[in-house]
This record gives C-alpha cells, sequence and structure tokens, in this order.
C-alpha cells in the first residue's frame, strides 16, 4: 500500500478541493519510551486489528503519513492491503487500537464532536435512493445536514453548485437508478459536498460500476466464465460444422455448395439479434438460425442487460429496458445450449441419412 499527493486540479472536483483551504491531516503512533503523544514530519505507526475468536489479528500496522492543506492524496494498493481500513481510521468512522489520528495537531477521536462536521465520507458502496432524482436526493440531504437557519434559497444555490461541481448538471431530474455505475458514484460525492467539508475521504472514487454488476462481470450464471464461454462456442462450431456438412451431402460437388453458402450466412447475421430486434416474423424466424442461440449463450454469461448503454455513459438519459434475449439465470443459457444441442443432433441423422441414400444408388 502505497500514498501518492498531488497539487495540481485536474477537474472541477479537484478544482474545488484545492481552492479551499483543508485543514492538515496528521496521524502518528505513540511514543514507545515514554507514551507521550507529539507531532513529527514524518508520522508513524497507526495500527488497526480485529479481535476473532480470541485471536488477534492485525488489519494493517505501522502506517504513517502526513497530509499537508490543498493536497489531494490517493492510497493505493492491492484488494485485501488495508486500503479501507486506513481511510476509516483517519476518517474518524473506526478507532485503531494503536496509535493517533492528529488533525492540525488535536487529536481527532478525542474531539471527534468538534470534527465530525467539517469531515466527509463516500464509502465504496453508493449512499443514494436509487428511487430519487439527483436533485431530490440531494434536497432531501440538505434538510438533514445544513443548519436550521439555511434557507431554501441558499439550499438552493448549495445544491446547484454541487450538482455543477460533480458534473452532473444535466442530469439532476434523472432518476439515480437510471444513471451509469460513475454517474451514481458523483451523485454519492454530491451528498457529502452539501456540507462543505474540509476534510472529505473516498473510498474508491472512481469505481465505475456498481456491486451487482461488476459481480456479474467477474461471476458466471452457472460455472466460471470462461467455462460458459467456452461451452458455447464449442456447441457453436458442432452446429456450424453439422450444417455445413449437411449442406454438402446434399450438393453434387463442392462448387455447388459454395453457392449456397452466402445463402445460409446472410440469415445468420440478420436474425442473430445483433443488428435489430427481433420480433414478430423475425423472431420466429430467428429459432432456424444457430447464430441467434450463439449469441444468447454469449450474451447471457456476460450479463448484457446489467451493462450501462454507451449512450449512457456519454450523458444521455435513457432507458436502458432488459432484453428477455439476454436474461441472466441458468435456465435461460440452458435452454441457449440445448438448442445448439437439437441442431447438432438434427443436422448430423439428417447428414447420415442423405449420405446413406447415396451410397444406395
Amino acid at each position: 500500500m502505497s500514498f501518492f499527493k498531488t497539487h495540481h486540479p485536474h477537474n472541477k472536483l479537484a478544482a474545488y478541493i484545492h481552492e479551499r483551504k483543508h485543514i492538515v491531516l496528521l496521524f502518528c503512533g505513540r511514543n514507545r519510551d515514554n507514551g507521550a503523544k507529539h507531532q513529527k514530519s514524518c508520522v508513524e505507526k497507526i495500527r488497526q486489528g480485529l479481535i476473532k475468536k480470541k485471536e488477534k489479528k492485525i488489519i494493517c500496522n505501522d502506517v504513517s503519513v502526513k497530509i499537508n492543506p490543498c493536497e489531494l492524496v490517493a492510497v493505493i494498493g492491492g484488494s485485501g492491503a488495508g486500503k479501507s481500513t486506513v481511510m476509516n481510521c483517519i476518517s474518524g468512522y473506526s478507532m485503531p487500537t494503536d496509535g493517533q489520528v492528529y488533525v492540525n495537531g488535536i487529536d481527532l477521536y478525542e474531539n471527534f464532536e468538534a470534527f465530525k462536521n467539517i469531515i466527509g465520507y463516500v464509502p465504496q458502496s453508493d449512499i443514494v435512493y436509487e428511487n430519487l432524482t439527483i436533485i431530490d436526493m440531494l434536497k432531501y440531504t440538505a434538510n438533514l445536514r445544513l443548519p436550521n437557519d439555511t434557507s431554501e434559497q441558499e439550499k438552493d444555490g448549495i445544491i446547484e453548485s454541487v450538482v455543477d461541481t460533480v458534473e452532473l448538471s444535466a442530469h439532476k431530474n434523472t432518476l439515480i437508478r437510471e444513471l451509469s455505475g460513475g454517474q451514481r458514484k458523483r451523485a454519492s460525492i454530491a451528498v457529502e459536498l452539501l456540507s462543505n467539508p474540509n476534510l472529505f475521504f473516498l473510498d474508491e472514487p472512481a469505481s465505475g460500476l456498481d456491486p451487482g454488476t461488476e459481480r456479474n462481470l467477474t461471476d458466471g450464471v452457472l460455472w466460471p466464465p470462461y467455462a460458459e464461454l467456452f461451452a458455447t462456442i464449442f456447441l457453436t462450431s458442432l452446429s456450424a460444422s453439422s450444417m455445413g456438412i449437411f449442406v454438402s451431402s446434399l450438393s453434387k460437388n463442392a462448387d455447388r455448395a459454395m453457392t449456397v453458402a452466402p445463402l445460409l450466412l446472410m440469415p445468420q447475421i440478420l436474425f442473430s439479434g445483433l443488428i435489430f430486434v427481433l420480433g414478430g416474423a423475425a423472431e420466429t424466424l430467428s429459432w432456424a438460425t444457430i447464430c441467434r442461440w450463439s449469441m444468447e449463450g454469449f450474451g447471457t454469461t456476460a450479463n448484457l442487460n446489467a451493462l450501462p448503454l454507451k449512450l449512457q455513459e456519454q450523458g444521455l438519459a435513457i432507458v436502458h429496458e432488459a432484453e428477455k434475449f439476454y436474461d441472466f439465470t441458468g435456465s435461460h443459457l440452458l435452454s441457449s445450449w440445448g438448442i445448439l444441442g437439437i441442431f447438432i443432433v438434427v443436422f448430423s441423422v439428417a447428414s447420415g441419412l442423405v449420405l446413406r441414400n447415396i451410397k444406395n444408388d
């Protein structure tokens, strides 16, 4: 795990933080010789432990850093390195089992009631209600967090400023559930910016996928994704080969078989569901094409219904309706594989019958 600091704003949010005179965050350990608490330019030894089943486990140990005003600091490390634990310790969310956190030389935990109103914290999971629009969510939060003597006009001004800071002005009347993962994360950041915190902590702020979508991308429906993809590719290849053998068995020579090939390939492409939405007669005809069931297998494993549309990522507030072709269920994937298996059996049997008749003749 490492720390990265910068003074250079790269976007509106970074400029927002840079323009404000943030207080110094300093956390250090206890002097083991005399127990005295003091500040150092190189701060040392914050420790967080976990007691589980009478066994003490150190989650993070001897972590030290000094953070100056107007700095953007990134904590970088692999999964399980203790990034969130350190974040919780220095933000006041979880008191370390050993070591201290100082803000401008004042112990954070001994004076937490005085500091809590100037600290903003955005956890990994979204802290917004999906059934509200961004503007409604921020108005609700403003009523809870801003001082009681704040007028409605002042609240509206703060909300507009925050929405502009996180670059969501074009979506302020959009339901949060219709936003992309990255936009929902920015909405969560906006909630914390309402109180204009001097210390601002963000846990994985760049994550563009919500936990559900991320899980779907890393886990398959029945097996690991690579195994499901292999099965779909294998069945598709056998189906296509069986169809090719059947067509070849009907032709007297290879040249005639090649002239039929385009007539077989075009329907596969047209009725695969990739070019246009299948419906009515087109959907009925697609049942006889291998590509449709192949695409359903791939789309189910990838859970295409859970992925944001490209236009949504570009900022257009459009509703992404789930397609039944890519239903993320085991039964749907098995049905696609089953139909591909039927193609293999039908074309193989038909090819055998035709070749047997030719041999008899």
